[in-house]
């Protein structure tokens, strides 16, 4: 079972180290200091390697596995390496990361635990046809970014598009810094083409400070801002999903709340 790119504390590392014991653990890519000192010793880890070499290292694994320890990151994102997982052939577990409705096909998604990883390994000699794998690679074939640009280019510059206006979306949570909430905000409206609005959305209650911002940019820049609330905290995913729901142009600019 084989993991690539950086092993830091978000990454399940003791689930790898039960999962040690019987299989062949390879990580690949730096390992932090928060980690390094609980890697078990029969876990092998080789150092990060250009993307050009990383197909011939992957070619020895059997499984590629994905273990998060789920959290509000995890829980927003995807991580970009399940394209490169994917396009190997190799089924590819997964845990601690929200299944996407396109590839949660391609993809054994389980509960985090050993038991359910073991199930899904002892079954992949039934599960794992020819007509799999090529799915798989197909649909890692489809994420290849020069698709994806025409795709873009194709829906901004259709017809009955109005491109003169655009939205700036952004969300905020509990954990999100006060100073750099408020670097991205001046950033947002000092630059020299200024969104027609500003969506932000409170993913979940926030701290008093950051809190207080939010109203004095309210104050500040009026109209332009538009609020909206999420009673708990959903995760970036859902709630720039919601966000967007809200937005009133065709073109959307992303802003994280710590740029």
């Amino acid at each position: 079972i084989y993991f690539f790119g950086t092993i830091h504390d978000l990454v399940d590392v003791e689930l790898y180290n039960r999962l040690s014991k019987t299989f062949r653990i390879v990580f690949i890519g730096e390992v932090t200091d928060k980690v390094k000192n609980i890697i078990a010793d029969d876990v092998e880890t080789r150092p990060e390697t250009i993307q050009e070499k990383l197909a011939e290292q992957l070619k020895d694994a059997d499984i590629i596995g994905l273990f998060y320890k789920k959290n509000a990151y995890t829980k927003g994102v995807i991580p970009a390496k399940i394209f490169e997982s994917l396009a190997t052939g190799k089924p590819v577990l997964a845990s601690g990361i929200e299944p996407d409705p396109v590839y949660s096909e391609h993809i054994y998604h389980f509960d985090g635990t050993e038991q359910k990883a073991l199930e899904i390994i002892e079954n992949l000699p039934r599960t794992e046809t020819p007509e799999k794998i090529k799915s798989r690679q197909a649909a890692a074939a489809q994420a290849d970014w020069q698709k994806r640009f025409e795709y873009f280019r194709s829906v901004i510059f259709s017809e009955n598009k109005d491109l003169s206006k655009f939205s700036v979306l952004m969300s905020v949570y509990e954990g999100d810094r006060t100073d750099y909430f408020r670097e991205a905000m001046n950033s947002i409206i000092n630059q020299t083409a200024k969104p027609d609005e500003i969506v932000l959305v409170k993913d979940g209650p926030l701290g008093q400070d950051l809190e207080m911002a939010v109203n004095e940019y309210k104050q500040k820049i009026g109209g332009i801002l538009k609020v909206i609330e999420l009673k708990e905290n959903k995760g970036l995913g859902a709630a720039l999903a919601e966000g967007i729901k809200n937005c009133t142009f065709d073109v959307v600019a992303r802003m994280d709340a710590d740029d």
